[in-house]
């Protein structure tokens, strides 16, 4: 499962990452954007917790507000596991019934299948392989530098020593 799944369309563009395996978990985003603009944003862990799997899921609007309560992330817990296949079932959050996720992975495309009570979605994602990267040349900045154009001198280093979003 882990990788950069992307699924694009003229219109829409879904992406869902996920890393590679470490210790007893693995974390994944999943984004959708319609017509040049974010609809949602979905942050994903699955985790080893006792002697099963449980898919945890958030989501967010644009804005990044979350939709689901600060204690009462959709919990999935792992149900069916095959090779190249696994079930999450568990209670769905803000409403009746109970939702499933299953992920079905064949050669280089993912499939997800998301049912909530009697509706189901399809979403089929092909893994994106990157290109390598090019190195620039000594001293030329990249996209990667930590430059901020439009700050200089004074402002800049005023702007260095307050702290930023991550409250860091």
């Amino acid at each position: 499962m882990s990788g950069h799944w992307v699924d694009a369309s003229e219109k829409h563009f879904s992406e869902e990452v996920w890393t590679a395996p470490s210790g007893d978990s693995m974390i994944g985003m999943w984004r959708l954007v319609t017509d040049g603009k974010v609809r949602i944003f979905e942050l994903l862990s699955l985790k080893q917790e006792g002697e099963g799997v449980v898919l945890r899921i958030r989501h967010f609007d644009p804005s990044f507000v979350s939709r689901e309560e600060k204690t009462t992330p959709v919990a999935l817990p792992l149900v069916e596991r095959r090779e190249r296949f696994a079930r999450f079932t568990g209670p769905a959050v803000g409403s009746p019934g109970e939702v499933t996720l299953a992920y079905q992975r064949e050669g280089e495309t993912l499939t997800g299948t998301l049912t909530k009570g009697e509706k189901s979605q399809e979403f089929r994602f092909r893994l994106r392989k990157e290109a390598p990267r090019k190195r620039n040349a000594p001293g030329q900045r990249g996209p990667g530098a930590r430059h901020r154009p439009g700050l200089s001198g004074p402002e800049k280093a005023g702007r260095a020593s307050s702290s930023s979003a991550r409250g860091t």
